[in-house]
């Protein structure tokens, strides 16, 4: 198990726990706990996106969904930086769990993305979280209500909640994985100046339908709106990171393999690694004894051992030499989960 529970998830449904602890495939554990999710804080619409831990960026979002023209319209407010209660701000902010009705003193017409998209469907409040565990955000939780606004208690349940459902959503990223299909090559998704897709590859058509958000392909949207690069792991098993490229003028985003280093960060944090132990491990695949890791962090020969011993315990690695195959693959052993 690569974390404890948090502590903040007593009082918490105990339904969602299970669904946690037990993450074998996020978009699964996203669509299972709507119901769930619905009863500890009613609400009219949902929406919970998964995000790289380093770099933020969304790479999927299983929910009630938006068209693709309303996805990019969000995204591009998102990038454009002016609305309140920016996805960007949530993962450093605190709180982590906020309302549009609370940061426009009730008057949700003063966002952007409420006056031109929400409002006109009829959804008076937003509800926005930041799945975090520590400083690093696995996921965002997005909650939609008619007819009243959400209120501090609703703040309140969903900030004891958020750790748990980022818990799930880490587990499920080393989670073990059966017959893991051969990586695809990589695929290329052109899109015109708006941003809406107008070719893609059979190939990358599936890859896109497997992230639980089609037709408003979210990573793709995120990735050609600037917003960082995102490393993932598909439904398939497979390591894969967005890349937006500009290809004679034209916005492609590249669906291509994620690099090594990308998996073994998200990896690492995904195991519950400290920040020292993540620095251990690097020293570790760098093939240092742990006389020359002492040396190089300068710790003592005994703590530097105790080191190396949680970050073997942690990843299920049995030696030193199984480290970098595992942190690269992701996924620990069937016996270790």
């Amino acid at each position: 198990m690569p974390r404890k529970t948090p502590s903040l998830a007593r009082g918490v449904p105990p339904t969602l726990l299970e669904f946690a602890t037990r993450a074998q495939d996020s978009h699964a554990l996203r669509r299972a706990m709507r119901p769930v999710l619905r009863e500890w804080v009613p609400f009219d619409a949902y929406c919970v996106n998964a995000c790289d831990p380093v770099t933020r960026a969304i790479t999927s979002s299983v929910g009630d969904g938006l068209s693709p023209e309303d996805a990019r319209r969000l995204f591009a407010i998102e990038r454009r930086g002016k609305d309140v209660n920016l996805l960007a701000d949530l993962g450093v902010s605190r709180p982590n769990v906020v309302t549009v009705s609370a940061a426009t003193g009730g008057a949700p017409n003063e966002s952007e993305r409420m006056r031109t998209l929400f409002l006109p469907r009829g959804f008076v409040d937003e509800l926005r979280a930041a799945l975090a565990l520590g400083d690093h955000v696995w996921g965002y939780l997005h909650l939609f209500r008619k007819g009243s606004a959400f209120g501090r208690q609703d703040v309140q349940r969903i900030a004891a909640v958020a750790p748990v459902l980022a818990l799930g959503l880490a587990r499920s990223t080393v989670a073990p994985q059966g017959v893991k299909r051969a990586l695809l090559p990589p695929e290329l998704v052109e899109l015109d100046g708006r941003g809406e897709i107008l070719s893609a590859s059979p190939a990358a058509r599936k890859i896109l339908a497997s992230l639980g958000d089609s037709p408003a392909h979210h990573g793709v949207y995120a990735a050609n709106a600037g917003l960082a690069a995102g490393c993932f792991r598909s439904p398939m098993g497979e390591w894969l990171a967005f890349r937006r490229l500009d290809v004679g003028g034209r916005a492609v985003v590249l669906i291509d393999r994620a690099r090594p280093h990308e998996v073994q960060r998200t990896t690492m944090l995904a195991f519950g690694l400290t920040a020292r132990e993540r620095q251990v491990a690097d020293l570790v695949i760098e093939g240092l004894s742990n006389v020359q890791l002492a040396a190089e962090l300068r710790i003592a020969l005994h703590t530097a051992k105790d080191h190396v011993k949680a970050v073997l315990r942690k990843t299920g690695a049995n030696t030193r030499v199984e480290l970098p195959g595992l942190l690269a693959s992701g996924s620990r052993s069937s016996a270790m989960a």
